[in-house]
């Protein structure tokens, strides 16, 4: 039964006593190795990069034509800045090969360089005639994108070289906060209780995977799978998961697929990661038209926002055994009798459902581009960023055991917006287009107050029917099911394998 919706929105206060408790838990919690060890990290802030890249380049009155970027990393082995060098410069150059594959030239020179402390590049880009303050943004932007940055020294030297003098300017890190901090624990607290109904269908007797929030200025959230006993977290009941925001600061919730301490998977996530190459109008067309495909495959999926930059399709199957014509794996790294001696009979399960994940997601993107004539810009390939840069990211480890995707309801650590059910995917993401599509699409708006954090949390924490969707089970997507995909689809596991992924890709997917 959802709990039934609000005319006014959701009351804010803790007790003294309450609020009291969870600061003196954050600050048992914050002296502990978990913590405070090689946590706190700093991050470029993408856009006040670039926006001191555009005042720079706004007050120059001769062309640029070149933009270097100058960066280091610490040689220090506690810093790991030698694997962190190494990392960013191979990110770079497969960038550039993603983009050359496509006819699209960086202008990019990569200069490795070292000194007595440190190891770094100097990078330049040139961009021709005519380009714009955009250009160089997006240039920038490139850059700047790998992960091992946020490892990088400060500061950043950008230098602009130009027919008349140069300008040089540095970026220097900030500490990277996520959205909800210690200080919001009284709103989301207050926030689950009203949406206890919905929270307890996705979460209870599953082990979880949470975000516990830190003081503002202490930078991004804990992830913790274990309580202060070392054990899984799992709860069982509503006032278990009161206890759980109070005594670790939680507000984000990511259930296992399976049940704690069962290696049967009750739901197969099917999760969608967009690259901000692809616009978030292509990236809902071609979602919604997955989930049609599924339907005329015999499957009854559930559709949500993640309430960040992606989507996800659950599909409510019982795995529990090794389908009877499950026979060709994709490839794993280490040798299959190595493997299973290391997973056992859990490790095979686990195995089936991303082989799934990944022969639907395959299959149903060589549908597009060969029976309808379509772009299918996906990929299975987790690790390899120059399939990714350019394509939508099908993932399929959220579907082994001890995993999972973001619980109903939860807070997204970045946007504030939450997890939401829709009949499809709007055209752009916001609140209003989330709800238009959703089932109750004729609910109103309420004015945003920005004691609430989030116009998300403000909504759905008033009107908990917005999380409604459809009541599905095992038996509306029955086991048989999987075994007619692996018939019907194995040729594409072995292929793949033969073809090598991208080669595969390119024949079959791409466009």
């Amino acid at each position: 039964m959802i709990t039934k919706p609000y005319d006014r929105a959701f009351e804010l206060p803790l007790s003294a006593e309450q609020f009291a408790s969870i600061r003196n838990r954050y600050e048992w919690l914050r002296k502990t190795e978990l913590y405070r060890n090689g946590r706190m990290k700093k991050t470029f802030e993408t856009r006040q990069c670039l926006d001191r890249l555009e005042q720079e380049m706004s007050s120059m009155t001769d062309t640029v034509h070149t933009m270097k970027v100058n960066l280091g990393f610490s040689k220090d082995p506690e810093t790991q800045g030698e694997t962190r060098w190494k990392e960013y410069g191979t990110s770079l150059l497969r960038l550039y090969q993603a983009y050359a594959k496509r006819n699209i030239s960086l202008g990019l020179t990569i200069g490795p360089r070292h000194d007595q402390n440190l190891l770094g590049y100097t990078v330049s880009t040139e961009l021709m005639h005519g380009c714009t303050i955009e250009d160089f943004k997006t240039r920038l932007g490139l850059l700047l994108s790998p992960d091992s940055v946020k490892h990088a020294v400060d500061p950043i030297t950008v230098s602009l070289e130009s027919v008349g003098r140069p300008v040089q300017f540095h970026l220097n890190k900030t500490q990277a906060q996520d959205f909800i901090t210690i200080e919001d624990i009284p709103l989301v607290f207050n926030y689950y209780r009203q949406i206890g109904d919905v929270l307890c269908r996705e979460i209870l007797g599953r082990g979880l995977t949470t975000l516990c929030a830190v003081a503002d200025g202490d930078g991004e959230s804990v992830i913790r799978r274990n309580n202060s006993n070392g054990n899984r977290i799992v709860v069982n009941d509503i006032e278990e998961i009161g206890r759980l925001i109070m005594d670790y600061a939680v507000y984000r919730f990511v259930p296992d697929v399976n049940h704690h301490s069962s290696t049967c998977i009750s739901r197969i996530p099917i999760d969608f990661d967009r690259p901000t190459t692809i616009e978030w109008k292509s990236f809902a067309e071609i979602v919604n038209s997955f989930v049609v495909w599924l339907k005329g495959q015999g499957f009854t999926p559930k559709l949500r926002l993640t309430g960040g930059r992606g989507a996800q399709v659950i599909l409510d199957i019982s795995m529990d055994r090794i389908a009877r014509n499950y026979k060709t794996m994709f490839p794993r790294p280490l040798k299959f009798d190595s493997w299973v001696k290391k997973a056992g009979v859990a490790g095979l399960i686990s195995a089936q459902a991303t082989d799934f994940v990944k022969t639907l997601a395959i299959a149903y993107a060589t549908h597009r581009k060969q029976r309808l004539g379509l772009s299918a810009p996906v990929t299975v390939e987790v690790h390899d960023l120059s399939q990714r840069w350019w394509n939508i990211l099908i993932d399929s480890s959220r579907a082994a055991v001890d995993t999972g995707v973001v619980g109903l309801g939860s807070i997204h650590h970045r946007t504030g917006a939450v997890c939401m059910p829709v009949a499809s995917v709007p055209p752009m993401f916001n609140l209003e287009s989330a709800i238009s599509t959703s089932y109750y699409p004729d609910m109103e708006p309420v004015e945003f107050q920005p004691r609430y954090k989030s116009p998300w949390i403000q909504l759905v924490g008033s009107r908990p029917s917005l999380l409604f969707e459809p009541s599905l089970s095992s038996r509306d997507n029955p086991f048989s099911l999987v075994e007619e995909t692996f018939e019907k689809h194995g040729w594409i596991p072995s292929q793949y394998v033969r073809l090598t992924s991208e080669r595969f890709m390119e024949r079959y997917c791409w466009s």
